[in-house]
């Protein structure tokens, strides 16, 4: 309807009054976005927008749901009867106009978002936010998500971020030894569990939505920003000189014990395997 993709078109659904947002009011789209993700090859690459009525009562909470996997932005509300009836078919057609100028602009912000992590496939930002014990991790990520929409240099705001995390958790690399010569890049973060890249060992942990895992499990791990995510990717999770620890918090906030003791497999949605 407003992106002119007959084969993507948006969700969306109308709100009745009392004009607010109400808990559980996400879940209607977080439903069909899950859907949709289910209908398409895991592989696919999918970006994630959210426009939404700023109507002041319960917005935060209702943002909150669509983090942080959605580029997000608002726009003022039309009330039809704040106008004069001669003028209402003008007064909605600039209220169109301004969504999908708000549209336009997501996109265009999706797309400088995969740019910036197509050149940076082991950006700090794509940390899982549960598992990586860090201060500057989720503080980053959310200064990320609030900007997408309004910042006047997007790329100079996640480069921002992304320097704050590595001043703090370096990128590092484990030192080739006997036959082994290539050396594996990881971060650390405050308990000292390294977070190493799997190198060419990739396989998918993007969950369906089941009765254990909810439609946050899947959409958290196809997108960041409202840019793609590599469904592929995760990390390989392990301590210098120690088993790893019994149990990790999953996707959905649930204690899961690793298949290994050795290492865990931890993905940027924080799968757990």
């Amino acid at each position: 309807m407003f992106t002119g993709d007959k084969t993507n078109l948006p969700i969306v659904r109308a709100i009745k009054p009392p004009y607010e947002y109400r808990q559980g009011m996400s879940d209607y789209y977080l439903g069909e976005i899950a859907n949709r993700l289910t209908a398409m090859n895991p592989l696919a690459e999918v970006g994630i927008a959210l426009a939404y009525t700023q109507y002041g009562a319960g917005d935060q909470q209702f943002v909150r749901s669509f983090y942080p996997h959605a580029a997000v932005a608002h726009f003022p509300p039309f009330y039809p009867e704040a106008h004069e009836k001669r003028h209402r078919r003008e007064e909605l057609e600039k209220f169109i106009k301004t969504i999908q100028s708000v549209l336009r602009r997501l996109h265009e912000r999706i797309a400088i978002v995969r740019d910036v992590f197509s050149a940076d496939r082991f950006s700090p930002l794509l940390l899982p936010l549960r598992n990586f014990e860090s201060d500057v991790l989720n503080p980053s990520i959310t200064a990320v998500f609030n900007a997408v929409a309004t910042a006047e240099d997007l790329r100079a705001v996640i480069e921002e971020h992304r320097t704050a995390i590595l001043a703090k958790h370096p990128l590092r690399r484990i030192q080739p030894s006997g036959h082994h010569r290539a050396t594996k890049p990881y971060f650390e973060d405050d308990r000292s569990l390294r977070f190493k890249s799997p190198g060419s060992d990739r396989h998918g942990m993007a969950r369906l939505v089941t009765e254990a895992h909810q439609n946050a499990c899947l959409i958290n791990s196809r997108a960041r920003f409202g840019g793609p995510l590599d469904a592929l990717f995760h990390y390989d999770c392990d301590y210098e000189d120690a088993a790893v620890d019994s149990h990790y918090v999953n996707c959905h906030g649930v204690n899961t014990q690793p298949a290994r003791r050795t290492h865990v497999n931890i993905a940027p949605s924080d799968a757990i395997r």
